[in-house]
């Protein structure tokens, strides 16, 4: 039986080790570790905060912009670091609360 347990352990750790192992080296496993340590980040009430021990505060500018014949405001959030990152673009349309609202800076 102690010998079963012991199989049956180094099977587990074994298959641990590898989903580890495809999870940081393969795109869609950073990708799903990325969106996991998003999820807390925009829950109000979550208990912890990962992406802020792994990360710093993004840099935020307040930016001006030309369509059509008008004029437009937004926020610009970026990377702390230097060089090429993906983005996201959030249009909410109408804020009740407005653009500083918590929800949505935390959320930006």
């Amino acid at each position: 039986m102690g010998r079963l347990w012991q199989r049956l352990s180094l099977g587990l750790l074994v298959a641990i080790l590898l989903v580890s192992a495809a999870t940081g080296v393969t795109e869609p496993g950073r990708a799903a570790v990325k969106a996991a340590l998003f999820i807390p980040e925009i829950l109000p009430n979550a208990p912890i905060h990962p992406q802020r021990w792994l990360r710093e505060d993004p840099s935020y500018e307040a930016v001006r912009f030309s369509y059509g014949g008008a004029q437009g405001t937004g926020d610009l959030y970026a990377p702390a670091g230097g060089g090429k990152h993906p983005a996201v673009v959030l249009f909410f349309g109408v804020i009740p609360a407005g653009r500083d609202d918590p929800r949505v800076v935390n959320l930006a």
